[in-house]
């Protein structure tokens, strides 16, 4: 747990990088840690490693296949990289998973534009 709050500590500051490094030690010493994958995807987007950030959201939904959050983020990655087919399935599993009212409408917004591609 130390870890995870470590990275977290250091994505506030924008120390990506420092911030990944944490999470991934995280994850490995509790592999199912649900919260430390989703927040290594995270950074890895806001990195620019879809690659990397698809593969820790979907470790993510192997811990826990209905965390709504980690759908959300590998659909936005799975859309960034052009499969618009299965970010739209991901993004879906989050609409109807999700509790949480305030990205709702751009999330629909971009399963729309997902739908006509």
């Amino acid at each position: 747990m130390h870890s995870y709050r470590l990275g977290a500590a250091y994505e506030e500051k924008g120390s990506l990088d420092e911030a990944a490094l944490c999470y991934k030690k995280s994850v490995e010493l509790e592999p199912e840690f649900v919260h430390a994958w989703y927040a290594l995807g995270t950074v890895y987007g806001k990195m620019e490693k879809w690659n990397e950030a698809i593969r820790s959201f979907e470790e993510a939904l192997q811990v826990r296949p209905d965390y709504a959050p980690a759908h959300h983020g590998l659909g936005r990655a799975l859309a960034l990289q052009g499969s618009s087919r299965r970010a739209a399935l991901h993004l879906q599993q989050y609409l109807d998973l999700s509790e949480d009212t305030t990205g709702r409408a751009e999330v629909e917004k971009l399963l729309q534009l997902l739908k006509k591609q």
